[in-house]
Parts: structure tokens; C-alpha cells; sequence
């Protein structure tokens, strides 16, 4: 993460207060001088619900609270833009992907001063990751129809899969990745996530992927596995090869059984939503 270094140049990052954006204000922070000023914009709008807002909200102070503690001298403002909208969260697969920025953009710019850099939190695993190109040159149209603008978006992560995003987290800001929240579930709370959505399962898939892992990465993988989502890992173990062949989740408190990445409920199956991880690197073959 390059340091900031243009006169007027203002660092804006994309916050929700999820793993992504976390990690991507994390950066920035660490790598700001004292007189820089990061701007975390969160955008709220109504489709959300207002339970899940205000969890969101508190995630965010929280996130704050943390970097304003652990780096005192650079100067970090939450700005909140509150929309009303009729557009709602399944949108953003029926656009491939594309929504989202769209959304994001049209709310953002007005907020937005010449040569401003406007930090998105995708990641590999995003739909609109495939769209970064098509990102920039909306952003340049949007900009130049306004008011002329020369807006920058960056995309810092978007060469990171979800997994790649927790290990830096778990890594660099430890203080922060408990604080972090996922979930698209309007009934989202804080406590009980849904399990389903698209952030949930990439999310359980990357905790799956880092609890094989035999260090401090793996312990917390699997804690989190189970506060989240109530549930842990079996491991199957290939005696004769010698090597782990593949993992499942296993939820204690569920009727419901996971066997060969399938789920089974009272006689009917459907996919699971966590695909089944095949290991390969000999690294964790001596669990």
C-alpha cells in the first residue's frame, strides 16, 4: 500500500465494517503519515433493515475505536451517506455483479474533490472484480458529467481470494477481525447470521480452508467457525496415502448431516454450500 502523496489528495475507503474493507482502511492507515486524513465512508441505505444497520454501525465503531488506538497520529473521519432506495441486495447477481459500484458511485461522487482516491474493498472472489475496467471508466464518465472530476478507483485487494483476506487479518490486525461482520440477511443481528449468502459461504469456505492449517492461523479458523456458525470441522484422513483427502462441516446442534459435501435432511439432499477442499500441499499432511 503506497503512502499518500499528493497535496490535495484525500484516501476514501468503501467501510461496511466487512472483512474486505476492514483489511483495505487497515492498510491504509498503517501506511499513512500523521498528516494524512483516511476517509471511511460507509453508504446506508434502507433495504438493509434497521436491526442489521445498527449492528453494522456498531462493527464499524468498533473497527475505529481499534485503528484510532493502535496508530493515534493519523487522522481517520467516518463519514455516513443515508439513502433511501428501492434497490435491494439480489440486484447485484441479476447485474453481474455490477450494481453494487453502480450504486456505490452515484451516492459517493458528490462527496468526492478533484484527485481524490477512492479505495473499493473487492476481492478475488467477487463478482465485480471481473468488472474493475468497466469500474474505471464509469467512475470517469460519472466524474466528467458532474462536475469534472478526476476521481482515481483503486482496487488494493482484488488480487486476494477470501482465504488470502483472513490470514492478512488474522496476521497484521488481530485486534480487528472479530470486530468484522458478513452477512447480506435483512434478519441479521449480530449474533445469528443466515449461513446461506453469498458472503456467509465465502466466508465459512476460507475458515475451512485456514483451520487445516497446524498453527495459531488454524486455532483461530476454527473458533471462529464455531461462534459464527456453530459448527467445526472433520477432517478425513487417509491412512493408506498418507494425507488429508478432504474436510466437511459439522453442525452438533442440526439434524441435518454433511457427507461428501452434500447436505441430508430427513431424506432429501441438496448441495452444500460449502464445496469440499481437496488438499493437496504436503504441508498439513502430518496432521
Amino acid at each position: 500500500m503506497e503512502q499518500l502523496d499528493m497535496p490535495n489528495e484525500k484516501a476514501v475507503v468503501l467501510f461496511s465494517g466487512g472483512f474486505d474493507s476492514t483489511l483495505v482502511l487497515a492498510d491504509l492507515v498503517k501506511h499513512a503519515s500523521d498528516t494524512d486524513t483516511i476517509y471511511a465512508v460507509t453508504i446506508e441505505h434502507n433495504i438493509t433493515g434497521t436491526q442489521k444497520l445498527r449492528r453494522e454501525y456498531e462493527s464499524q465503531l468498533l473497527i475505529l475505536r481499534e485503528l484510532r488506538k493502535q496508530f493515534p497520529k493519523v487522522r481517520i473521519e467516518h463519514e455516513r451517506i443515508s439513502v433511501e432506495s428501492n434497490w435491494t441486495v439480489g440486484d447485484a447477481t441479476n447485474s453481474r455483479g455490477l450494481a453494487q459500484p453502480i450504486f456505490w458511485m452515484c451516492n459517493l461522487i458528490p462527496f468526492l474533490e478533484n484527485n481524490d482516491n477512492v479505495y473499493f474493498g473487492y476481492n478475488l472472489n467477487d463478482q465485480a472484480r471481473v468488472h474493475i475496467d468497466h469500474i474505471k471508466e464509469l467512475f470517469k464518465v460519472a466524474c466528467k458529467f458532474q462536475s469534472d472530476k478526476h476521481i482515481e478507483p483503486k482496487f488494493p485487494i482484488s488480487y486476494l481470494d477470501k482465504t488470502e483476506v483472513l490470514r492478512r487479518l488474522m496476521g497484521d490486525y488481530p485486534y480487528l477481525i472479530d470486530h468484522c461482520i458478513t452477512c447480506e440477511s435483512m434478519t441479521y443481528d449480530g449474533t445469528n447470521v443466515c449461513g446461506d449468502c453469498v458472503p456467509c459461504t465465502h466466508l465459512k469456505q476460507a475458515l475451512f480452508n485456514i483451520s487445516l492449517e497446524p498453527n495459531d492461523y488454524g486455532k483461530k479458523a476454527k473458533e471462529m467457525l464455531k461462534e459464527r456458525f456453530h459448527c467445526t470441522v472433520d477432517v478425513h484422513y487417509d491412512w493408506e496415502d498418507d494425507a488429508v483427502k478432504y474436510i466437511e462441516p459439522v453442525y452438533p446442534d442440526s439434524e441435518c448431516k454433511y457427507v461428501d459435501g452434500k447436505k441430508y435432511s430427513d431424506g432429501a439432499s441438496n448441495d452444500c454450500a460449502i464445496e469440499v477442499c481437496a488438499i493437496e500441499d504436503d504441508e498439513y499432511a502430518s496432521m
